[in-house]
C-alpha cells in the first residue's frame, strides 16, 4: 500500500455511498408481512415434500432439484432503480480499470501479467490473454451492500462457469405458479431480469453461434464437482426458450479424434465452457483440455469462454486493480471510480502483516486460487491467536493470499420454505450479479443463516430471486 495509510483502510471512500431510493429492506418486510397474512396459501404453493410438491416448483422439481435439500428463501431480494444504476457504475469502474491496468502497465504482455499475479507454472503456460475487451464478456461478480445500502464489488467472477445463470430465472417464475404472489410482485412493480435470455442474445449477436446447430455446455465429469446436474439442465432448457440447440455434456464424453468434434456421433459446433482449466478442481484432464484446445485453434469447433479465461477469476486481478487505484498511476477520475466500489484488496506480503493482524476485525483473507468461499478465514469470526498464525501462514507459505478489507453486510429478515412450512429466520446477504457484454443482466441472491461472513452456495447458502423495482 505504498503512498497509503495502512490505518485508513478499513475505512469507506468518502462519497462512495451511492444513493438508493428505498431501502430494501423495506420492501422485504412489507413482502414477508404479506407472507404472514397468506401463510397457509405459501405453505400449500411452496410445500418442499417431494412425494406431494407445491405448484410454484414445478420448474424445479422437471429440472431435478432437490427440493427437500436445496435451500432457498421466499422473500425476493428488491433492487431499487437507484441500485441497479449503482451496480451498472460500479461494473463499468471496474471493468474500465482492470483494461487500463491491462494496457498501460502490463502492455497486454501475458508473461509480464502472470508474473505480477505470480501465477503457478500451469497458468503461464496457457494463452489465456484474450484480446482486447473480451475477456469480461461474461462475468458475475459478488456484491455485499452495507449498512447504507452502498454496493460494493468483493469478487470478480469472469468467466463462463456461473451456476446460477439458469437458477436466478427459476427463482424468479416460481412466482408466477401463485396468482396472489405474481399480483403481489406486478402491483410493486417488480420483475426480474431474464439473465439467459441475455446469454442466448450474446451468443448470437456477439459469439455468432447459429440457433440450430449443437452447442455442449461441457464440464468435468466428475461427482465431486461443485456444480449440481440441475444447473446444467436448467441452462439447457433457458437456452431453448430463446431457440439455441444445446445439450449438457462431460468433457470426456466428447469425441475429440477427428476432424471435428461429435457428441454421440453428431457434430459438435460450439463448446460452452462449463468448467475450469485448473489443476485444482475435481476431474480435471489436461491431456482432454490441451486436446479439445487443438479443435479451438483450427477452427473445428468454436468455444465460449476463452481458454485460460479462469485467470481472471484469481483475486490477485482485484488486488492488482485495488493497489492500481490507490498507487497515483491512474489518471482522474478512474481511481475514485475504482475505490468507490471496489474495497480496499492487496496481496498478502509482509509489508502489510503487521497492520493486518492489528486490524483483525477489519480484514478477510482469501486464497488468491480459492473459489466457492473455501479457505476464507474472517478476522471478526477468528481469534486472535488463530489470526495471527494465518497472516504468519499467509505471508511465509508458498500459497498465494489476498487481504481484503471486510464490508459488514447487515442481516436481513427472510421468509424460506421447510417441510413444517414457512419460517422466518435472519439472513446475512450477497448478491451474484450477472453481467453480460459488461452490462447488467439480472442477479441471484446468496443468503446465510449465521453470522453471514461466508455467502457460499457450495458451503450451504441459500439462493433466493432478485426483483427490480
Amino acid at each position: 500500500m505504498r503512498g497509503e495509510s495502512l490505518d485508513q483502510f478499513g475505512t469507506a471512500p468518502s462519497g462512495s455511498a451511492n444513493p438508493i431510493e428505498v431501502s430494501t429492506t423495506d420492501h422485504e418486510a412489507d413482502f414477508n408481512n404479506w407472507l404472514k397474512d397468506h401463510r397457509a396459501d405459501a405453505q400449500r404453493h411452496f410445500a418442499i415434500d417431494p412425494s406431494r410438491p407445491g405448484a410454484a416448483l414445478a420448474e424445479m422439481i422437471e429440472l431435478g432439484v432437490p427440493i427437500d435439500t436445496w435451500p432457498f428463501v421466499l422473500t425476493p431480494q428488491f433492487l431499487a432503480r437507484g441500485t441497479h444504476t449503482a451496480l451498472q457504475t460500479g461494473l463499468t469502474a471496474i471493468f474500465d480499470g482492470i483494461d487500463t491496468v491491462l494496457r498501460e502497465k502490463f502492455r497486454h504482455d501475458p508473461g509480464r501479467i502472470a508474473e505480477a499475479l505470480r501465477l503457478p507454472p500451469w497458468q503461464r503456460n496457457l494463452p489465456w490473454l484474450a484480446p482486447g475487451r473480451d475477456w469480461a464478456r461474461i462475468a458475475r461478480p459478488d456484491v455485499v451492500f452495507d449498512s447504507a445500502g452502498a454496493p460494493w464489488f468483493v469478487e470478480l467472477n469472469a468467466g463462463t462457469p456461473l451456476g446460477g445463470l439458469a437458477m436466478s430465472a427459476v427463482l424468479a417464475r416460481m412466482y408466477g405458479a401463485w396468482p396472489a404472489a405474481a399480483e403481489y410482485l406486478r402491483r410493486a412493480g417488480a420483475s426480474h431480469v431474464d439473465t439467459v435470455r441475455a446469454l442466448a442474445e450474446h451468443l448470437i449477436e456477439v459469439e455468432h453461434l447459429d440457433r440450430s446447430r449443437l452447442m455442449v455446455i461441457a464440464y468435468w465429469g466428475n461427482e465431486d464437482d461443485n456444480v449440481p446436474p440441475h444447473a446444467y439442465r436448467g441452462l439447457v432448457d433457458a437456452l431453448a426458450r430463446y431457440g439455441v440447440t444445446a445439450v449438457s455434456a462431460a468433457v470426456e464424453d466428447l469425441d475429440l479424434d477427428g476432424e471435428c468434434v461429435r457428441l454421440d456421433g453428431r457434430r459438435v459446433d460450439a463448446v460452452y465452457r462449463f468448467f475450469a482449466e485448473t489443476d485444482s478442481v475435481p476431474g480435471f484432464d489436461e491431456e482432454l483440455w490441451h486436446h479439445l484446445l487443438e479443435h479451438v485453434r483450427r477452427g473445428s469447433v468454436a468455444m465460449i469462454g476463452k481458454e485460460g479465461a479462469d485467470v481472471y477469476l484469481d483475486k490477485a486481478f482485484i488486488a492488482m486493480l485495488s493497489e492500481a487505484a490507490g498507487s497515483g498511476h491512474l489518471a482522474a477520475p478512474l481511481p475514485g471510480r475504482i475505490n468507490a466500489a471496489l474495497p480496499w484488496t492487496r496481496m498478502m506480503v509482509d509489508e502489510f502483516a503487521e497492520t493486518v493482524v492489528r486490524r483483525r476485525g477489519d480484514c478477510v483473507l482469501k486464497p488468491a486460487d480459492g473459489f466457492c468461499g473455501r479457505g476464507l478465514i474472517f478476522g471478526p469470526a477468528t481469534e486472535q491467536r488463530a489470526w495471527e498464525q494465518a497472516v504468519e501462514d499467509a505471508v511465509t507459505g508458498d500459497q498465494r493470499w489476498i487481504v481484503q478489507r471486510v464490508v459488514s453486510s447487515p442481516m436481513v429478515h427472510l421468509a424460506s420454505p421447510g417441510l413444517s412450512g414457512v419460517a422466518f429466520a435472519d439472513y446475512s446477504t450477497q448478491t451474484g450479479v450477472f453481467a453480460i457484454g459488461r452490462r447488467f443482466a439480472g442477479a441471484i441472491r446468496r443468503c446465510d443463516p449465521s453470522l453471514g461472513l461466508n455467502v457460499a452456495v457450495s458451503l450451504g447458502a441459500a439462493q433466493g430471486s432478485v426483483q427490480i423495482l
